[in-house]
């Protein structure tokens, strides 16, 4: 292999190494404009985009143990590396592909060591973001401790109630 390719393979393994979480798109009739406002949609969500020629993309995903075939990568390949907003960073990356679906494909996916498909990736992208899940998990705090107060607060009222009922029915008529 020339020195150069070699340069650029390893580039991409290291980026693979150093984000081991990432999204393979192929892209098509992409024009500069469009791919400049992909590149800062995903950059603003916390990934980047890299793109890759194919042939190298094959040789350092062997190395990475992720086992693609190269019928089944057609295109331009485009790496979208997720961010730790993983959730943030495939939302974008499934808004664009709603919105120009004869232009960008999602391929494949790893995500926390395991490979995903495509259907697989477009669940995840529609999972809350961290802060909606801390939201939600907050609600569910919140509601348990709601619910607990107004068990509490209906036992007490009941033992009242009760001791009400007892003295109406002690008193002389």
């Amino acid at each position: 292999m020339r020195p150069e390719k070699q340069l650029l393979l390893n580039a991409v393994k290291t980026q693979m190494e150093s984000a081991p979480d990432f999204v393979l798109t192929s892209y098509k009739k992409m024009d500069a404009n469009l791919t400049f406002e992909f590149r800062r949609a995903i950059r603003e969500s916390g990934g980047f985009l890299h793109v890759v020629k194919k042939r190298v993309f094959l040789k350092a995903a062997i190395e990475a143990g992720l086992e693609l075939d190269h019928t089944q990568v057609p295109g331009h390949l485009g790496i979208v590396h997720l961010s730790k907003e993983m959730v943030t960073t495939a939302k974008v990356v499934y808004d664009y592909k709603r919105d120009y679906s004869d232009m960008l494909e999602i391929l494949c996916a790893r995500v926390e060591g395991q490979n995903c498909s495509p259907q697989e990736v477009e669940e995840i992208s529609k999972l809350p973001n961290l802060k909606g899940m801390r939201s939600e998990l907050l609600g569910v705090f919140a509601a348990s401790a709601s619910q607990i107060v107004c068990v509490i607060q209906s036992l007490l009222s009941a033992v009242v109630h009760c001791i009400e009922g007892k003295i109406q029915k002690e008193k002389p008529k």
